[in-house]
């Protein structure tokens, strides 16, 4: 009894420190946006926000639920302070979504304290920068870890909370959904849409995907039965693609000039001197653990899943480019660094249970602790940089750097 009180003594006060932890990096996001907003003289602070406010505020237009929001902010004399708080709000936010879903993904097997590092770590993580490959840090690579641009910052949230509830309804919906799970499920996708449609090209294709696999495999229902309760569940993301259709007109209407086609590798190619490299380096980690857990894509279907999502956001940002005014903006890449984001949550995941295996090639003890090892590494370097990155982001550094 002592020494499991003692464990719990001990995952408490982690638990503590990673508590105040967050609530730091909370406080620095709001100094941060703050600063974006009202830039100091001599630094560059730079991000999407100054064009957002202006866009909405000044020039009375909006296509987001952020930019709702920010008109809605700004309404009350006291714009950016609401506005930076609700970014940093969002960002904590994130923090503790992720928590959320690292123990739907894990069924809580693991310590609190380590779930709440892991979503930290999750949120942090940037690309394995390496000078040789691309000069600047985030430029040129894929990151999941943005902090310019305020409407991927809240479709991230939104995402997160998306990805889990479905997760809840995953196991269940076969067997018939409450209506007020269909509603909670459907408002998710809609708010997701109304911030940035990013996370639903990904999503819904991936959904849409696990749906076709449910219809063909065989259980003790009937397939007529089956195919109902898919339908109805398919039909959840139906509301959301009104949002999507009216963005659409918004941004790409016949009298913007602007457009979608078709141009493969135009946006991963668009910046960076070895974009093929820093596209590897970008997911160095989960590249590295699939590597070794490649066997695994046949029933683990949380791994599954979630590199199902990364190859639905890759093709978006592989195959789409923007025409126009808003052909140079990679608006494209917000899908994919969504993508990334997954794929990073479950690798971390993967790398503590793979430590932990006795079978296969893990059944070596001495190959078992040289890989994890490495990952361990890779994951913690990437970190690094995340970390490195968003200080010089506080003081004052372009993101360009």
């Amino acid at each position: 009894m002592e020494g499991r009180m003692s464990k719990e003594t001990r995952d408490n006060f982690i638990w503590t420190i990673l508590l105040i932890a967050v609530a730091i990096y909370g406080v620095a996001c709001f100094s941060l946006h703050l600063n974006q907003i009202v830039k100091a003289d001599g630094l560059y602070f730079e991000s999407d926000l100054p064009a957002h406010i202006s866009m909405t505020v000044d020039d009375g237009w909006f296509y987001s639920l952020m930019g709702l929001l920010i008109k809605v902010f700004y309404a009350t004399g006291a714009g950016a302070y609401l506005t930076a708080g609700f970014i940093a709000l969002c960002e904590v936010g994130t923090v503790f979504a992720t928590l959320l879903l690292v123990n739907e993904l894990t069924g809580k097997y693991y310590t609190k304290s380590m779930g709440l590092l892991f979503a930290l770590m999750a949120n942090l993580i940037m690309p394995f920068y390496m000078e040789l490959a691309g000069k600047q840090r985030y430029i040129g690579y894929q990151s999941a870890s943005v902090w310019h641009n305020s409407t991927y910052t809240l479709v991230k949230l939104l995402g997160i909370m998306t990805l889990w509830y479905f997760l809840k309804l995953r196991d269940k919906y076969l067997d018939g959904l409450k209506k007020s799970e269909w509603f909670i499920f459907a408002g998710l996708l809609i708010l997701c849409n109304a911030a940035k449609p990013s996370f639903c090209f990904v999503f819904d294709f991936a959904m849409l995907v696990i749906l076709i696999y449910d219809f063909l495999k065989k259980d003790e229902r009937s397939r007529a039965d089956r195919l109902k309760k898919i339908v109805i569940f398919g039909c959840s993301v139906l509301p959301s693609l009104i949002v999507i259709w009216w963005q659409n007109n918004v941004l790409f209407g016949q009298d913007t000039g602007n457009g979608i086609t078709i141009n493969p590798g135009y946006a991963l190619a668009m910046r960076g001197d070895h974009p093929k490299v820093t596209f590897v380096l970008s997911i160095a980690f989960p590249l590295f653990i699939l590597a070794w857990n490649f066997g695994d894509l046949k029933w683990d279907r949380r791994l599954r899943f979630m590199w199902i999502m990364w190859i639905f956001s890759f093709l978006e940002v592989f195959l789409l480019a923007e025409e126009g005014a808003r052909a140079l903006d990679s608006n494209f890449f917000w899908g994919y660094s969504i993508g990334i984001f997954f794929v990073n949550l479950i690798s971390m995941i993967k790398l503590i249970e793979n430590m932990k295996r006795k079978e296969g090639i893990y059944e070596s003890s001495i190959l078992r602790a040289v890989i994890t090892s490495c990952g361990t590494l890779i994951l913690a370097y990437q970190v690094y940089c995340g970390i490195y990155f968003f200080i010089n982001l506080l003081m004052g550094t372009t993101y360009w750097m």
